[in-house]
């Protein structure tokens, strides 16, 4: 949610967002229903980093079952794309390559929308990069933080 949450803000209030980092973002509605994301879902826990794992089951145990529901259905439905072309912040994208949520593709899309965006695709890694690959992730973020480019 804070992918799409900071794409509204930065399109919205572009003073406020001066460098921009997406990891894997919502807001671009997949094709398939909630019900079909449940595959994808248990995908990605199954494969989430052992680290990974109590933070996801703590933040899923506070929320509570119907909240979650409804927020992930909420989220699913929003659609940023008109947003994308009024972000003029520097923007790093990251993705994990096996992304069983949001697909790579949508990194490309976001690329090709957002001005001056660099995409990077972490090799072997899920929804959660900074978790599946957090030196390659947090190098990535520290080089485009420090200088705002990231190899290309």
């Amino acid at each position: 949610m804070g992918g799409y949450v900071s794409i509204r803000l930065a399109a919205s209030r572009p003073e406020l967002v001066h460098r921009l980092v997406l990891v894997a973002p919502a807001g671009v509605p997949p094709e398939r229903s909630m019900l079909g994301h449940l595959v994808p879902l248990m995908l990605a826990a199954r494969y989430a980093t052992p680290a990974f794992m109590p933070v996801l089951v703590r933040d899923a145990l506070r929320m509570g079952p119907m909240t979650l529901w409804r927020a992930a259905r909420a989220l699913l439905a929003e659609d940023v794309r008109e947003d994308l072309r009024s972000i003029n912040a520097p923007t790093l994208l990251i993705w994990g390559e096996k992304d069983p949520l949001i697909s790579p593709s949508v990194g490309d899309l976001l690329r090709r929308e957002i001005v001056g965006s660099h995409l990077l695709v972490l090799q072997n890694a899920g929804h959660v990069p900074m978790f599946d690959r957090p030196q390659e992730f947090n190098a990535a973020l520290l080089t485009f933080l420090g200088r705002g480019v990231v190899g290309e």
